[in-house]
C-alpha cells in the first residue's frame, strides 16, 4: 500500500498521542492506588493504636508498666526534622584547609627546609615568660579597683574622685604594657592585646555593675526594716553574694580567670571540675597553637620578610595562608582557650560563638563571631547609651560599630607599637555596606556569599599592613 506524507504523518502522530494517552492512563491509575493504599494504612494505624489504649486501659492493673504502641505508620508531615545548623559545612572548611595547609608545608620544605628554628622557639618561649610576668604584675592594678569600690561603698570617696582614679588606673593598664612588649614578637604582642583589652573590658563591667548596685543600695537602704531584711535573705541562702560582700579580691580573681566579660554577682557554676575536658582542651590547644605557629613561619613569614615582592604580589601569595591562620586563630581562642578556663571556673555558659558561618550580613557575623564581646557591647555601650542619652537605636548601633572599631585598633597598635588607623576603617567601613546590603535585599545565600568575603580576605591584608617591614 502507497501512503503519501500526510498520511504517514497523521498516523505518526495519531500513534504518540495514544501511546501517552495510555501512559497517562497508567500513571493516574497508579496514584490512586498509592493514595488509596496510605488511607487504608492511616485508618489501620488508628485502628491499632485504638485496640492498643483499650487493650492498655483494660489491663492498667495487672499490667500498668506496659506503653501504648506506637503507629505503625507515620505520615510525612508529621516527622520531625532537625534544622541544619551548617556544622557539616565548617567540618568540611575545615578538612579542605588541613589538606591545603598540608600540601602548602610539604612544597615548602622540599624547598626551602623548616623555618621554624630552634632560635625562634626560644625567643617565643622567652617572650611568653615576658607576656606571664606583665600578667602577674597587671594583678595590682586590678585589686586597686577592689579597693577603690570598698571606699566607694563606705563613702569614703566622692564619686568623681572614684571615677578619676578609675580613669587613671585603666590608662595605666593600657599603657605599660605597650613599653614592654616593644621588643616582643609580634605573635606574643597579638595574644597580650587579647589578654589586655579582655581584663578591661572586665573592670569596666566590674566598675559600671557596681556602681548601679551602690545606687539602689543607697536607695534601699533608706527604708526602716531594711537591715533586718538583709540578714532575712542572707539566712534563707548563706551562699547566695549581695552588694558590699561582693568587693573582695577573690571575687576580682574569679572575675580575671572567668571566660565572660560581664560582672554578676552570683554566676551559675557547675558543682565540679570535669578535669576529662579540661585536658581534652589544654590537647587540642597546644596542638592547634603550634600548626598555628609552624603554619605561619613556613608559609607567610618568608613572603613578608621577601622584599624582592611588593606588597600586592605579597598580598597575593599569602591570601589563603592568612584564611588558614585566621580559622586556626578562631579555634585556638574560642574552642580551646575559653572552654578551657570554664571548665576551670565552673562556668555554665560555654557558648563564646554562634553560627557565624551562616550570617546574611556583617552585623550578624560580627554578633555570633565573639558572643563574649558581642554581650559586653549591648549591655555596657547600647543599652547604657539609650538610657543615659536621648539617642535613637540606629545612632546607639552605629556607636557600637564605632566602639568595636576601636578594640580592633587598640589590638593593632599592641602588635605594630604605632597607630595607623587602617582597622579602624577596615572595621567602621562595614557599616555602610550593611545597609547597602540589607536595602538591596538579597537571598540568604548572595548576602553570605558577601558576608564570606571578610574572612578569605582581610586576614591577609592585616598580614601586609601590620606584619611586614
Amino acid at each position: 500500500v502507497d501512503f503519501d506524507f500526510s498520511t504517514l504523518f497523521l498516523l505518526v502522530v495519531s500513534t504518540r498521542t495514544s501511546l501517552f494517552s495510555f501512559l497517562s492512563y497508567l500513571i493516574m491509575a497508579k496514584v490512586r492506588k498509592r493514595h488509596n493504599s496510605a488511607k487504608q494504612n492511616e485508618a489501620l494505624s488508628d485502628d491499632i493504636s485504638t485496640s492498643a489504649s483499650s487493650y492498655h486501659a483494660s489491663t492498667e492493673g495487672s499490667l500498668g508498666s506496659l506503653l501504648e504502641r506506637p503507629k505503625i505508620f507515620t505520615p510525612v508531615h508529621e516527622v520531625k526534622l532537625e534544622k541544619p545548623n551548617g556544622w557539616s559545612i565548617v567540618n568540611l572548611l575545615g578538612i579542605i584547609l588541613f589538606t591545603v595547609a598540608a600540601s602548602q608545608s610539604y612544597e615548602s620544605i622540599r624547598k626551602r627546609g623548616v623555618v621554624l628554628s630552634m632560635d625562634i622557639v626560644k625567643g617565643l618561649h622567652n617572650d611568653f615568660l615576658s607576656m606571664y610576668l606583665i600578667w602577674l604584675t597587671r594583678v595590682f592594678f586590678t585589686y586597686g579597683h577592689v579597693i577603690l569600690q570598698k571606699l566607694y561603698f563606705r563613702e569614703k570617696l566622692p564619686y568623681s574622685v572614684h571615677l578619676f582614679l578609675f580613669c587613671v588606673l585603666q590608662a595605666i593598664l593600657f599603657a605599660y604594657p605597650l613599653y614592654f612588649c616593644a621588643d616582643m614578637m609580634k605573635m606574643v604582642k597579638f595574644t597580650l592585646s587579647i589578654e589586655q583589652l579582655a581584663v578591661m573590658l572586665k573592670l569596666y563591667s566590674y566598675f559600671s555593675v557596681n556602681n548601679r548596685l551602690h545606687a539602689t543600695y543607697l536607695q534601699e537602704r533608706q527604708a526602716k526594716n531594711y537591715d533586718e531584711e538583709y540578714k532575712l535573705v542572707l539566712k534563707s541562702n548563706p551562699h547566695r553574694v549581695l552588694y558590699g560582700r561582693n568587693l573582695s579580691f577573690r571575687d576580682m580573681t574569679y572575675l580575671i580567670f572567668t571566660p565572660t566579660l560581664l560582672y554578676e554577682l552570683n554566676e551559675p557554676r557547675h558543682k565540679k571540675v570535669r578535669w576529662t575536658r579540661v585536658f581534652q582542651g589544654f590537647l587540642g590547644l597546644y596542638v592547634t597553637f603550634f600548626s598555628l605557629v609552624f603554619y605561619f613561619m613556613q608559609i607567610c613569614y618568608p613572603a613578608l620578610k621577601n622584599h624582592a615582592l611588593n606588597s600586592y604580589d605579597c598580598y597575593i601569595q599569602i591570601l589563603v595562608p592568612g584564611f588558614i591562620c585566621w580559622f586556626l586563630i578562631f579555634l585556638v581562642f574560642f574552642v580551646f582557650k575559653l572552654p578551657i578556663m570554664g571548665e576551670l571556673t565552673r562556668h555554665k555558659n560555654k557558648r563564646f560563638f554562634g553560627d557565624w558561618w551562616n550570617a546574611r550580613d556583617f552585623a550578624q557575623f560580627w554578633r555570633k563571631w565573639n558572643l563574649p564581646v558581642h554581650e559586653w557591647c549591648i549591655r555596657h555601650v547600647y543599652q547604657e547609651i539609650i538610657a543615659t542619652f536621648t539617642i535613637s537605636k540606629k545612632s546607639a548601633k552605629l556607636l557600637v560599630f564605632v566602639v568595636s572599631a576601636i578594640f580592633h585598633e587598640v589590638m593593632a597598635m599592641y602588635i605594630s607599637n604605632t597607630w595607623i588607623p587602617y582597622e579602624f576603617f577596615a572595621m567602621f567601613s562595614q557599616a555602610p555596606l550593611v545597609l547597602f546590603l540589607r536595602y538591596l535585599q538579597l537571598s540568604a545565600k548572595f548576602s553570605n556569599l558577601f558576608v564570606w568575603i571578610l574572612p578569605v580576605l582581610g586576614p591577609a591584608f592585616g598580614f601586609v599592613v601590620y606584619l611586614r617591614d
